[in-house]
């Protein structure tokens, strides 16, 4: 029976592809603003509906597609692992005192003005050492938001600044993944990607700090309550003893990633140097500590704002959202089995005349990806897969490529409901996606970059001798 379903199997035309996008799109979008069906249910039901067409019209088998389904499941499950360990952080982090410490310090040392600055910009240098966004955003991002609250910055933009400085460095670094993936799958290597975005990401960061800057001018000249800050610093006190020590989680953290120690064991290492800290300084139980890892910490310093912050954590907080990210894992390879991005993206790909279009196309398609694999790594190797050759006909070098993927697509990873960005920035903050989308300067400054360069005709990268050999 497989051998007849092999035979008879056909595939997907452009109509047909152009007809499931907007089916897919649809449905999502009903589900969303009209339905109010969750995240992974959302997706999970546009899973079926292109399954169930995979099987009767285009005829491929069922064991097909869950061999595809089983391979994102593979190359995902680091992510997921990852995952984890925010919640392992999270338990840990607060058990130890780390956290509410950074939070106690950075009260007495950033204002209301430079807040948006000082956190978009740390967390971009950090990012950009550790190669790591999440593990930022989750430890240092933690504290900084804590900050944020007890200086009476409203919590959204903070969030944007902390994610939107992390991601920056993420895609940006030469140690990150991103630039390695796609120098992989373009040409050169991270070091010749990341001087390639230089153009475009230099002046969207400048552009951030200046607007960052004019929202904590914004937030300075309001009614700021030092008492405010002072209660909060009094209830942490009276909670946790400070210690210099407190801080090696964090430094477990940084160096291990700067130094390019494999990430899990990192952050393994980190909870659990955490968790021996809240016994030793914090006086907890043994088991009571250990158990953070799992359950989370439950917060009672006498601060609403400060409990609601710190309470959470656990490999338990983040069940629900993995299984949202299992939903679109299911999704990306059902979408990748019946090749509805190849037909589609590959049809437009087919379609350009110009460097400009070529730009915006392949942009556009590598954000569309993402909600589609809810991966921007799966995203980033289908869109170089499938527009290299285009950009190599326009002249360009595929270092062009790389950048638009980069700077232009990488970022939407914490702005796709389903992706684990979005996870993560959930556990951590308690924020959507549409809460913090309208802050990310550097997201939106960076597309306009590109963009504009590319219709202008400026720093383009020109195609290189070696690619023209192999064109």
């Amino acid at each position: 029976m497989k051998e007849k379903s092999k035979k008879t199997e056909r595939s997907l035309s452009f109509v047909e592809g152009i007809i499931l996008l907007v089916v897919v799109i649809g449905v999502i979008f009903l589900n969303a603003m009209k339905f109010k069906i969750g995240t992974g249910l959302s997706v999970l039901s546009v899973a079926m509906i292109l399954g169930a067409y995979g099987m009767l019209a285009l005829r491929i088998s069922w064991d097909d597609m869950m061999a595809e389904i089983l391979k994102v499941f593979q190359n995902g499950m680091g992510a997921v692992m990852i995952l984890l360990m925010v919640g392992f952080i999270g338990g840990s982090w607060t058990a130890s005192g780390t956290t509410p410490m950074l939070i106690y310090y950075g009260l007495q040392l950033i204002s209301p003005s430079v807040y948006l600055i000082v956190a978009f910009l740390l967390c971009a240098v950090l990012g950009m050492a550790t190669g790591s966004a999440w593990a930022i955003i989750s430890s240092v991002g933690l504290a900084l938001m804590g900050v944020a609250q007890g200086l009476g910055v409203p919590v959204a933009p903070a969030a944007a600044a902390i994610a939107g400085g992390a991601y920056v460095g993420d895609m940006w670094s030469p140690f990150s993944d991103v630039p390695n993936l796609a120098a992989a799958c373009t040409r050169g290597t991270s070091f010749d990607v990341f001087k390639a975005l230089n153009p475009t990401q230099i002046p969207a960061l400048i552009v951030s700090v200046v607007l960052y800057g004019i929202l904590g001018i914004k937030y300075a000249s309001g009614a700021f309550d030092n008492a405010a800050v002072v209660e909060i610093q009094t209830a942490l006190s009276e909670v946790y003893n400070w210690n210099i020590l407190l801080l090696l989680p964090l430094v477990i953290v940084i160096g291990g990633v700067a130094l390019k120690y494999p990430i899990i064991p990192t952050l393994i290492v980190s909870s659990l140097v955490a968790v021996v800290e809240g016994v030793v300084f914090q006086g907890m139980a043994g088991p009571a500590a250990f158990n953070v890892l799992y359950n989370g910490v439950v917060a009672n310093t006498g601060n609403a704002a400060i409990d609601d912050l710190l309470s959470g954590g656990g490999l338990s907080s983040m069940m629900s959202l993995i299984l949202t990210i299992f939903c679109a894992f299911s999704f990306a390879g059902i979408v990748e089995r019946v090749g509805l991005l190849k037909v589609v993206v590959g049809g437009l790909a087919e379609k350009t005349n110009s460097r400009g279009m070529t730009i915006l196309l392949s942009m556009v398609s590598g954000i569309a990806s993402v909600y589609l694999t809810a991966s921007v790594y799966v995203a980033e190797i289908l869109n170089c897969r499938i527009w290299n050759e285009a950009y190599k006909k326009q002249g360009m070098s595929t270092l062009m490529n790389a950048r638009v993927q980069n700077g232009g697509m990488s970022n939407w990873g914490m702005i796709v409901p389903w992706s684990g960005g979005v996870a993560v920035m959930a556990n951590c903050f308690g924020l959507t996606w549409s809460q913090y989308a309208p802050y990310l300067f550097m997201t939106w400054a960076s597309m306009f970059f590109i963009l504009l360069w590319g219709f202008t005709g400026k720093f383009m990268i020109e195609l290189e001798e070696d690619e023209k050999a192999a064109a």
